[in-house]
């Protein structure tokens, strides 16, 4: 009703966006861009960060990977979103076949420093992808000091990172974990645990 009635832009554009963002939670990413599309205008200043990053991961679940980067890129510094734009660019680089570029942004999203608990779960999220890269590639040094930044030995590097590369269902982990980040479940924290680690033993 809000949308299609007879309301300042603001308060339309919130609206839409709040939609967008619940087709992107229900996995339906073409409605979520047709609705994204759909926002034009002055867009409240408190959801234009949020708004930027809900357009970056709809371009990325629809294989838009340039496009994506070209916001994530914008956003790196916004605040509430330190680690998590890092990390999507870093995926959506390395999606573009712009790996060197890709494994940069993973690596600022493994430094960053935060007593928040999603953003120290991100943190561990980019540094596994990365050692786990780098232990295909027989890289162990480098390996290594994932692992270190991890807190774990190179074997539990190791295991996690196969367990990490059979995902539970049919999508990739780094955009279920995107999804759940922007839920804003009472349980998120628990949710992004059976992201990052997997399955629990």
């Amino acid at each position: 009703a809000v949308i299609e009635g007879n309301v300042e832009e603001p308060v339309r554009n919130e609206a839409i966006f709040r939609l967008a963002r619940i087709y992107f939670q229900k996995d339906q990413p073409v409605s979520a861009q047709s609705a994204v599309e759909r926002i034009r205008g002055t867009v409240p200043p408190e959801i234009l960060n949020d708004l930027d990053f809900l357009r970056a991961q709809i371009l990325m679940t629809n294989g838009r990977f340039a496009e994506a980067s070209r916001i994530l890129k914008d956003i790196q510094d916004a605040k509430g979103l330190e680690g998590f734009a890092s990390y999507n660019l870093g995926i959506a680089l390395i999606k573009d076949k712009k790996e060197l570029e890709g494994r940069q942004y993973l690596d600022r999203a493994g430094q960053i420093n935060s007593g928040d608990e999603l953003t120290l779960a991100i943190k561990d999220k980019a540094n596994l992808v990365l050692g786990s890269k780098l232990l295909q590639e027989k890289e162990y040094e480098a390996a290594k000091l994932e692992a270190e930044r991890l807190g774990i030995s190179l074997a539990e590097l190791l295991r996690r990172s196969l367990r990490n590369m059979v995902p539970p269902g049919d999508e990739p982990p780094w955009m279920r974990y995107a999804a759940m980040v922007s839920s804003g479940s009472s349980d998120s924290s628990q949710q992004i645990d059976d992201v990052v680690y997997g399955r629990k033993d």
